[in-house]
């Protein structure tokens, strides 16, 4: 393909700059969240970007978390996980909803406590720097 002009080119880079992972549009994170080395089955993580928009993932039941679209710079963490309803609540507040449209019920056994300091990304302590593009940042709670 022979592109010709400045016009073309430029409109080409524009467009190379907005895809995912191009520039410095945008950023990516995943990771695995621990509290004392044991890997969190539930919760969410919120990470506060810095342009102080703060983007909630969730936790799953391996620890795992991922956000897709985050702006890069330096980015504040908070981590919660709020002790899950017992099953037969949950079916009380589901009773009449599809069976579709019900959240899968977590592992109550797997779950535990963590510090409720690090709920708040702002006074959690935890931050990570982010590039724009793919991330890695595995987050370990003390």
């Amino acid at each position: 393909m022979c592109i010709r002009g400045g016009v073309p080119v430029l409109l080409f880079a524009a467009v190379l700059a907005t895809l995912p992972g191009c520039g410095n549009g945008k950023a990516a994170v995943s990771g695995k969240v621990t509290y004392k080395g044991k890997p969190l089955a539930m919760g969410t993580v919120f990470l506060s970007g810095s342009d102080g928009i703060a983007v909630p993932a969730s936790i799953n039941s391996d620890g795992t978390y991922r956000i897709d679209s985050i702006a890069p710079g330096m980015a504040k963490i908070g981590v919660s996980s709020s002790k899950p309803i017992p099953p037969q609540v949950a079916a009380q507040v589901m009773k009449g909803r599809a069976p579709a449209n019900a959240p899968p019920t977590p592992d109550a056994a797997s779950w535990f406590a963590i510090p409720d300091k690090y709920g708040d990304p702002h006074t959690s302590g935890l931050s990570v720097t982010l590039k724009g593009g793919e991330n890695v940042h595995d987050i370990d709670l003390p």
